[in-house]
């Protein structure tokens, strides 16, 4: 069983070398790794190709956005499995052999595991205490999915036929892109395992996101409108009747698109109406996480299957190089 690591890049010129250092150190090392640069304007192109041979570097001319970036990526890679990774995240020494493991030994079309937000800088690495994807979901992957159950496709291993056969990722959308391509794969119900033995370094820096950027609520609330469309338009008829509760859950997610859409082209969609509703938005998510502290504990959606960072995981942070520390 091999493994092709795609990363896609866009202007990371000071960070890449640092994700693709991780991913070359890894106790099973990946047997091709793809760096598709995405038409990137810093020196992106130079910093991978410090790497010699031991990265291949895709340049792309025109600027085609994540999803499109990967499908090159994918076009180019010749392996049984396909470990997409973005180009600002880091790997704990053993993610890829952990994995190759799982896979393996239980012929998976997806592995997945343990993921965990950080902030780094200057040799110390913050976090909240807890990491996100802890154990395997309960349940119908599909319908958990449909009820609003998160996994991240960057932390995913994949069989290679599988990405092909759904026509890899969506290139209309800027974001939810890889929500699209879940539900797809999800739906020709592949064989998934957990392995709890790997853990991605998710790294925060929300500054320079579309997702959390107050002018990208336009773009946002758009395709978060195709998203739920094109998953009602596309689901099978033997699927909405097996999983008729939870579409329920993914029909009222949709009507809350269409009003959140129509709201937005409603208004007269200046910088200054998008920061109102971006600081309504973000107030509104604030209080939801109070509570979810008062309840369970801590400030994190269920939907993450939180659990108490570990020793091992404490051990990780270490072994790439960072000493941990709890955000106060």
């Amino acid at each position: 069983m091999t493994i092709s690591v795609v990363v896609a890049v866009h202007n990371r010129s000071r960070i890449v070398g640092e994700t693709l250092a991780s991913l070359l150190a890894q106790s099973r090392p990946p047997d091709e790794l793809i760096v598709v640069d995405d038409a990137s304007t810093d020196g992106t192109p130079e910093a991978v190709e410090r790497f010699g041979g031991d990265v291949t570097l895709v340049r792309l001319r025109e600027n085609r956005g994540p999803g499109g970036a990967r499908n090159a990526g994918l076009a180019k890679a010749t392996c049984d499995y396909i470990q997409f990774f973005d180009s600002d995240d880091l790997a704990s020494p053993d993610l890829l052999a952990s994995k190759h493991a799982a896979a393996l030994a239980n012929s998976a079309d997806i592995c997945y595991g343990p993921w965990f937000p950080v902030w780094l800088e200057g040799g110390i690495c913050r976090h909240d205490g807890f990491v996100r994807q802890s154990k395997p979901v309960d349940g119908n992957p599909l319908e958990r999915f449909l009820e609003g159950w998160v996994l991240l496709v960057q932390n995913c291993l994949i069989r290679r036929r599988l990405l092909v056969d759904v026509g890899g990722y969506p290139e209309t959308m800027r974001t939810g892109e890889d929500m699209l391509l879940l539900f797809r794969m999800l739906q020709r119900a592949p064989r998934l395992v957990h392995t709890s033995k790997s853990l991605l370094f998710l790294r925060q820096h929300p500054q320079t996101q579309i997702s959390t950027a107050p002018e990208g609520a336009a773009l946002r609330a758009l395709d978060e409108l195709r998203l739920t469309e094109t998953v009602l338009n596309e689901i099978s008829p033997e699927t909405a009747r097996e999983h008729s509760s939870a579409l329920g859950h993914w029909r009222s997610r949709h009507m809350r698109a269409v009003q959140n859409a129509n709201g937005l082209a409603a208004s007269s969609q200046s910088a200054w109406g998008d920061q109102i509703r971006f600081k309504r938005r973000a107030l509104i998510e604030r209080v939801q996480l109070a509570i979810s502290a008062r309840v369970i504990g801590h400030r994190i959606q269920r939907v993450y299957q939180p659990q108490a960072i570990s020793s091992a995981n404490l051990d990780a942070i270490r072994q790439l190089g960072y000493q941990p520390l709890l955000n106060s």
